[in-house]
């Protein structure tokens, strides 16, 4: 009696040892489950948070392509990259870095690396600025440059052609395109995004493309709408000082330190005092308000990249030349509001010549009934113009989660 219950003591004590180890095998299999799951926690925490500064990192981007900076720090043919970085001590948990390239084959075409640092003590990678441990993602990112400066005149709702046009050698943009019946209209090519009337080959209107009728867009071209972003980056650029006297003419170039940008927060005027103005070198009027033109605006040579003006307007462009001779606009022409003519006093005897380019995010209207001569020149390369961008292709390299 005494062993049965001594062997039975003992097979208690075994089956109490038995499931004591069970339990502490559990205990040690769920701290461990739970180490591990509490690591891809952080680690997949932590790719969250650098894929958010790489993102932001590429939002930065976009807006500075479309700045006219572009334009100088990032000019065509340009093989090394232009790095943008964020600034690590107003961030301290991480920072990104984009590094942009533009393409030989296509000036339009930038490709962007970005890479969110995310700063973790177990982190996988180390961040070659701060020496920190770290979570990261990459991004590959392509954008497309797109500049209405592309058209002789382009506007982003309906624009209205009128019978007897002659745009030469130029091609036109609206949302909505009507060609007016009557005499014959003659263009390069016309694209519109919505509809176009009477038809998209009116028998009154000449293609000299091969293709010969309007043409419809997938998506409309981007404006590069004058924001404040925007100005901010022509303020940075501009020159320091009063403007010169533009509305007296004659001829005048680039300001000091061969600066490419003039700025005014109010109106300017042109040649509204009776003389031309003559444009020595390649140069951007930039304001906030409207600018008045009152007489011819001439390059000093014939060639664009030596001698061209861009005239920006965040209000409107108004052509209110006396109209007592020809009329010669030579520029790249851009407003927030309407390119409009006015002031004509005998509009049938003297002729219109504009050569280069027109974008208006309301209305073109230039009201001059006599010969009219357009003619499509691009813009140099060299003329800090601000540009739309678009993605066309968002990749994630590193950091998938």
């Amino acid at each position: 009696m005494i062993a049965r219950l001594k062997n039975e003591a003992g097979t208690a004590l075994v089956a109490v040892m038995v499931i004591s180890v069970l339990i502490v095998s559990s205990m040690l299999w769920w701290a461990t489950w739970n180490r591990a799951k509490a690591r891809v926690g952080v680690q997949q925490f932590g790719t969250q948070q650098a894929k958010q500064l790489a993102d932001s990192g590429i939002g930065v981007a976009q807006q500075w392509l479309g700045s006219p900076t572009l334009s100088v720090s990032l000019p065509p043919q340009t093989t090394a990259p232009y790095v943008l970085m964020s600034d690590t001590t107003t961030n301290t948990m991480g920072r990104y870095e984009v590094a942009l390239y533009r393409t030989n084959c296509d000036a339009s075409l930038i490709e962007a690396y970005a890479t969110g640092y995310y700063y973790v003590g177990s982190g996988p990678y180390l961040d070659p600025l701060t020496h920190q441990n770290a979570t990261i993602t990459v991004l590959d990112v392509k954008f497309k440059l797109l500049s209405v400066t592309q058209y002789l005149f382009a506007v982003p709702n309906n624009m209205i052609v009128d019978a007897g046009s002659n745009f030469g050698n130029g091609s036109i943009y609206g949302q909505d395109i009507t060609f007016n019946t009557g005499a014959q209209i003659a263009l390069q090519a016309a694209y519109y995004t919505d509809k176009v009337l009477p038809s998209s080959a009116p028998a009154n209107v000449t293609f000299s493309t091969s293709c010969p009728y309007a043409q419809p867009l997938s998506y409309a071209p981007n404006f590069g709408t004058l924001t404040e972003s925007v100005r901010n980056s022509y303020i940075a650029k501009a020159v320091n000082g009063p403007l010169p006297d533009f509305a007296a003419g004659g001829t005048l170039g680039p300001g000091s330190g061969n600066s490419a940008v003039y700025y005014s927060s109010g109106d300017v005027s042109i040649a509204t005092l009776g003389t031309p103005l003559v444009v020595s070198g390649v140069y951007v009027i930039y304001t906030t308000g409207n600018i008045d033109i009152g007489n011819s605006i001439n390059p000093q040579s014939t060639n664009p990249n030596s001698d061209w003006l861009g005239l920006l307007a965040e209000k409107n462009i108004y052509v209110t030349a006396a109209n007592t001779n020809d009329l010669e606009l030579n520029g790249t022409f851009i407003t927030n509001w309407s390119i409009i003519g006015s002031g004509w006093t005998n509009p049938t005897a003297y002729t219109l010549a504009t050569n280069g380019s027109m974008a208006a995010l309301l209305n073109i209207s230039l009201g001059w009934n006599g010969p009219r001569q357009y003619q499509y020149v691009p813009p140099p390369p060299t003329l800090p113009l601000p540009s739309g961008v678009d993605v066309l292709q968002y990749n994630i390299l590193i950091g998938k989660y």
